[in-house]
């Protein structure tokens, strides 16, 4: 507290230039929790109707109707039905797992007919793409969004996916998550290195697009997330699930970078311990230069 100096005049109760200096602190906490309570204190969490953030003409999902997108589920969602499956650690920690696995049996050279990776980044969660993924998912349609940029990822590449069953069931939710991620990568048996250093499409009703956002060598950061829900109608049960990536596949650039594996991850130049062929540390750097 700031008191006045000694031998003032002043009483320190009345002290003229404390009480200014407390009112204006105390402003200034009432101001920081205001823009904190309207998200307005961090990029993350506003800015979505911002026109510069998508391509001309094309919707942010979070945003509908020019304001900040709320947190309800579609209209093609059964609302007794449609539940929204919570991303608890267990779930976050599974996608992970599978990313990387199959992103470090790639980079270490394991695929038969591609080549290892120079510099393939070990995958992090992002919450602010999870949540981007989540809205998607709150649509219950099965399409990808027009736009899920954000003020840090200026491209971001997303996959989908959904299963279903006969009947009002439960459908085993890991399992579900761990078929579907799989069967993005299966694509690769689709495609080829020459595809990888110069990415492009394949041809009529062939896609890779999945697989080769789950190898880009620019995606640092992945969030997901899914619905489950029964449609009454073809009574059939359901899990959607969205995956947001943090950079998205250009056409005529490499998905990734071949080389021997690792041999560009920051200083010492090897691969991390978790997964071979994989960099570690090195998210930061590969953001910046995008």
């Amino acid at each position: 507290m700031m008191l006045c100096e000694r031998g003032s005049r002043w009483p320190r109760r009345w002290c003229p230039k404390a009480s200014r200096q407390l009112l204006h602190a105390g402003l200034l906490l009432v101001l920081v929790a205001t823009l904190v309570s309207h998200g307005l204190a961090a990029d993350t969490a506003t800015g979505y109707c911002d026109p510069t953030l998508c391509y001309s003409n094309h919707t942010h999902i979070a945003c509908r109707n020019g304001t900040e997108a709320p947190e309800a589920f579609g209209e093609l969602c059964p609302t007794t039905t449609v539940q929204l499956v919570t991303m608890d650690a267990t779930l976050k920690e599974r996608i992970l797992k599978l990313h990387n696995g199959l992103r470090a049996e790639l980079a270490s050279g394991k695929m038969e007919g591609f080549a290892p990776a120079e510099r393939m980044p070990v995958l992090e969660w992002d919450d602010e793409l999870a949540k981007l993924a989540e809205y998607n998912a709150r649509t219950c349609l099965y399409s990808r969004d027009e736009c899920r940029n954000t003020r840090r990822y200026r491209n971001v590449g997303q996959n989908i996916a959904r299963k279903s069953r006969p009947g009002n069931v439960t459908i085993d939710l890991e399992r579900t998550i761990s078929d579907l991620t799989n069967k993005w990568w299966q694509e690769y048996v689709d495609t080829n290195q020459t595809v990888m250093d110069d990415y492009r499409q394949v041809g009529e009703g062939v896609h890779v697009l999945h697989f080769a956002l789950m190898a880009n060598d620019r995606v640092t950061k992945v969030g997901c997330g899914a619905t489950r829900y029964y449609n009454e109608l073809n009574k059939r049960s359901y899990v959607y699930y969205v995956c947001n990536y943090s950079h998205n596949n250009v056409l005529g650039q490499p998905v990734y970078r071949k080389g021997v594996k690792c041999a560009k991850c920051s200083p010492p130049n090897v691969c991390g311990p978790t997964d071979d062929g994989l960099c570690v540390g090195i998210g930061d750097t590969i953001d910046k230069e995008l």
